[in-house]
């Protein structure tokens, strides 16, 4: 393809690409990003591609607004509930939307996913994403999602309620550089396939004081048997 339609040709993702702090970074598939501003005659051979698929892709819900939308103005072949890019290219936290543990990803990179993933981008600079990453992959935060959020049996759901509501403690850049240190030395060993038991351990251990949790609250954390 020329460079003007490859720049269509975005990395795509599944739920199952997602682990504790890693996610894959090397995508098995890619997604043409087809939007609502576009010309498809602009880009001959993406037009001659997705031309092949008209009936499937016209086959699909129009119950959404912004699908009604397109094919009012003719525009059947735009990618289904379009979000903003910068979503998916920039500093994010993601997570699968249902999993058995609080499976929290961190990467930098393009990483574009379908409704069954949930993105965590930057709302306030003085909260690091990192510092986040770490409080919500600790055992503290599952014992609150597995009490306190949604549940599909033994599994969470983690949809936009309860993620929305998950309490994050606001403590300065200073206090919250350990955890990101921390965030920084598992995601280097994830990277390498090396064991990170002992980092995510002492991550729990700084959460249970961040909290202050009583060493008797600890004991009903760590022996909940649900991580």
């Amino acid at each position: 393809l020329p460079t003007k339609e490859r720049n269509l040709i975005r990395s795509f993702f599944k739920n199952s690409d997602i682990q504790k702090y890693w996610c894959l970074r090397q995508p098995k598939k890619y997604v043409v990003y087809l939007t609502r501003d576009l010309a498809i005659a602009d880009y001959p051979n993406i037009q001659k591609h997705i031309k092949r698929f008209e009936k499937p892709i016209r086959a699909r819900s129009s119950e959404r607004g912004e699908i009604q939308a397109a094919l009012r103005i003719g525009k059947w072949w735009v990618i289904f509930a379009a979000r903003d890019e910068k979503i998916f290219m920039g500093p994010k936290i993601i997570c699968p939307q249902r999993s058995y543990k609080n499976t929290f990803a961190y990467n930098e990179s393009e990483w574009f996913a379908s409704a069954d993933v949930y993105f965590i981008t930057q709302k306030n600079i003085g909260i690091s994403l990192k510092y986040v990453l770490a409080l919500l992959n600790s055992k503290l935060y599952y014992f609150w999602l597995y009490h306190r959020g949604k549940r599909k049996g033994e599994m969470l759901e983690m949809l936009y309620t309860p993620l929305s509501e998950v309490p994050m403690k606001n403590i300065s850049p200073s206090e919250q550089k350990p955890f990101e240190d921390l965030a920084d030395r598992v995601l280097a060993k994830k990277e390498s396939d090396e064991d990170t038991i002992a980092e995510e351990a002492k991550i729990d251990q700084m959460v249970y004081k961040l909290y202050d949790l009583t060493d008797e609250e600890i004991a009903i954390v760590e022996n909940s048997g649900k991580k």
